[in-house]
């Protein structure tokens, strides 16, 4: 940074970016429930081969639809048809204009409205929605409509585990029909045995998945959890390597009466497939690599030989992604295809009679002695999956410019280029320009990656700024910093940010003090109109730590920092000084619509000539980021009616928001604090006030009015900010 004390705030900024980067990723495998429009869980309610009733008069075999084992949706839905490019392209021009319904798909037939009485929440959920599916005009002939009504609400019953439950159906006019519910008590899951066998009998995934399946012991039978739990067995061995898995079996036994049912799951995973060699290409045959294999292999999360996992690749896309290197990643990894359904043995339940269900024990897994169709390969051999990467950085250049509005530097011009890649070692450079009524400011700076450019890059900076501040009693003061450096940052996932640094900045100050007695004028200003120099060579080292979860618009989270910058009048310094800092934000929502945003900043200057310490190094306080209701940087310690800065900062923050409108909260807060002198004589400033935060695609969106209330007359600020808190 520039200034040590400089506290920004961010405004709106309407930027156009000159690059673009994209990267191919891979689909998952669907859940098998699905939310109907009122939020509500819908089970499907079709037959398959799973699931066997004996009875003591008769056999009914009752099975969810094996060639659709994931579905959740109710049959018979008509699907709207996925508008034209150039139709997507009229509506993004025209947003205003209402689609006609041609535009999407030919309309549905209507259907009837159905209400439930007498039926529990999940069993009246699933009738509904199900018997939506009818067409008014197969209504009208309500006695022609009654076979398929009771068969549709059988099976919707069914599918939530109510195998006995009675219907009485009334018409009260042509569109809505009511339906009278004697549910019966549901089946009940009496043991439930999932076996794994093969190399993932071991597997940490599928240990979790069998000690905490959807359906436990004592619960209703449900047919959409039975098939959540067999889509994630498949589903594991799809992310984790398992490409030849298939089930031995998957049954359930339904005994009426006593209404139970015995669950039985049995996987045989095979081997597990390992990542093969890992192949970089260029996106054009005729150009080189853009950058070191070497440098590429740091970002690999795997390498050649160790187990294969999906989440992997992704990660891969992402890290590489995330250098900001390329304009387009392709992560290919052909994997085989699993054995088809009709190839697996033993998937065929047997019926037998009630007097004869021989219940599995629910406390002892299934092993397989206890299932002679359970076939386990001899070959253990590990096979692979080759990796081919395809990258394209054709036009590394990128430039963008914004313009936008803060409440303490007023309109604001803000560009930045970018180099993303300079050589193939991996070399970045950014120069960044902003321009406001206070502040003028350019960064530039070198990257230099020591290993993987994620995690660890040195920065070679250099930079100017120019800024006005306005003091008390009408004195302006005028900074002008040099600065250059060095900084290493290390920066591993998931834990803390490190960051070595070692910089010098020199400052010219001057000050407008035309009708002030320069007699009065306190070191720094010095006399009126005359300019001093100051320096000083900071070597520093910082620790930061960001926890936030609800991406742009967090919902809870915190960050904490750490920094320490020391220098010495021995080595191009003013002062012999020790600067410490130390900060935490925290945010943290309750029931959805209430949550508190805490805040403290700490600092201190460990020196024995406090009047030699730069000025730009001293501790201010104020602003939109410190303590609304008074202007930016307008607190600190006061020697003759003028703010010098300080030599202690103590600032803290609360605000309590409540979501009123979807997107929309209401805040309330309180911020004190100041910077002190050595012994905290300064008093300490309170500011509070009111506002509005919206969730916006591009982070929270923040507008306050703030009130200086420690003042006699409490000045009124106006504050407007974009980003999280923490």
């Amino acid at each position: 940074m520039l200034n040590s004390r400089f506290s920004p705030s961010l405004c709106v900024l309407l930027g156009v970016s000159l690059t673009a980067q994209s990267f191919a990723a891979e689909a998952n495998a669907p859940e098998p429930a699905s939310q109907s429009a009122s939020g509500s869980t819908v089970v499907n309610p079709v037959a398959t081969k799973d699931i066997v009733i004996p009875s003591e008069s008769k056999k009914v075999d009752v099975a969810l639809d094996a060639t659709n084992e994931t579905s959740a949706l109710p049959v018979n839905l008509m699907k709207p048809t996925k508008p034209s490019v150039f139709t997507r392209i009229s509506r993004a021009v025209f947003f205003w204009r209402k689609p006609s319904p041609s535009e999407d798909s030919i309309p549905a037939e209507p259907t009837i409205s159905v209400e439930i009485k007498g039926a529990p929440e999940v069993l009246a959920t699933n009738l509904s929605e199900t018997l939506k599916q009818v067409q008014v005009v197969e209504f009208e002939d309500f006695q022609s409509a009654l076979p398929r009504l009771r068969s549709l609400a059988t099976d919707a019953a069914q599918a939530v585990g109510y195998y006995t439950a009675n219907f009485r159906f009334s018409k009260t006019d042509n569109r809505h029909l009511v339906v009278n519910v004697v549910p019966d008590t549901p089946v009940i899951v009496k043991s439930q045995n999932i076996l794994i066998t093969g190399e993932g009998e071991t597997d940490k995934a599928y240990l979790r998945l069998q000690k905490s399946p959807d359906l436990v012991v004592g619960d209703p039978f449900n047919h959409g959890e039975y098939e959540k739990t067999k889509s994630k067995i498949q589903n594991l061995a799809t992310e984790r390597g398992y490409f030849k898995g298939r089930y031995i079996t998957h049954d359930v036994q339904v005994t009426l009466p006593p209404k139970t049912a015995d669950i039985i799951l049995a996987y045989e995973t095979g081997v597990r497939y390992a990542f093969g060699d890992v192949t970089y290409k260029s996106s054009n045959p005729n150009k080189k690599l853009p950058l070191k294999p070497s440098v590429l292999a740091t970002m690999q999360p795997f390498k050649a030989g160790d187990p294969y996992q999906a989440s992997d690749l992704a990660k891969l896309s992402r890290n590489l992604i995330d250098t900001r290197y390329f304009n387009n990643v392709q992560v290919d990894a052909p994997t085989p295809e699993a054995p088809s359904e009709d190839t697996l043995s033993g998937s065929e339940a047997k019926s037998t009679p009630a007097a004869g269900v021989n219940s599995l024990e629910s406390s002892k897994p299934l092993t397989s002695a206890d299932h002679p169709t359970i076939i386990t390969p001899e070959n253990k051999t590990k096979p692979s999956i080759p990796v081919v990467v395809i990258l394209n950085a054709d036009n590394p250049n990128s430039a963008e410019a914004g313009v936008g509005y803060g409440t303490d530097t007023g309109p604001r011009i803000r560009t930045q280029y970018r180099r993303a890649l300079v050589n193939d070692s991996g070399h970045s450079f950014d120069a960044n320009l902003e321009l406001s009524q206070i502040n003028h400011s350019l960064d530039l700076r070198y990257n230099i990656p020591m290993g993987n450019p994620l995690t660890d890059v040195v920065s070679i900076f250099g930079g100017y700024e120019d800024e006005v501040l306005n003091e008390s009693n009408g004195l302006k003061v005028n900074t002008k910093t040099t600065t250059v450096g060095i900084q290493r940052t290390i920066n591993p996932a998931g834990e803390w940010q490190r960051a070595y640094s070692l910089r010098y900045r020199g400052d010219v100050l001057e000050n407008n003090a035309i009708n002030v007695n320069p007699i009065l004028l306190p070191p720094p200003f010095n006399v009126a109109g005359i300019s001093s120099n100051q320096q000083a060579l900071l070597a520093g080292f910082g620790l930061n730590q960001l926890i936030s979860r609800g991406g742009a618009n967090p919902t809870t989270g915190y960050r904490q920092f750490y920094q320490i910058d020391v220098a010495s009048r021995s080595a191009f310094s003013d002062a012999n000084m020790v600067i410490l800092r130390a900060g935490i934000r925290a945010l943290q929502t309750f029931a959805d619509k209430h949550q508190v945003v805490i805040s403290a900043d700490v600092g201190t200057i460990i020196t024995t000539d406090f009047n030699r310490v730069p000025y730009n190094l001293r501790f201010f306080a104020g602003g939109d980021q410190s303590i609304r209701g008074y202007d930016y940087k307008s607190l600190s310690s006061l020697v003759n009616g003028y703010e010098i800065g300080g030599q202690n900062l103590a600032v803290g923050s609360l605000e309590y928001n409540y979501l009123f409108k979807p997107k929309l909260r209401g805040a309330v807060f309180i911020d004190a604090g100041n910077a002190f002198d050595a012994k905290f004589n300064d008093p300490v400033k309170f500011g509070a006030g009111f506002g509005v935060r919206w969730a916006s695609p591009v982070g929270p969106v923040r507008i306050d009015l703030a009130a200086g209330v420690s003042e006699k007359s409490p000045p009124i600020r106006l504050v407007f900010y974009i980003g999280a808190p923490l």
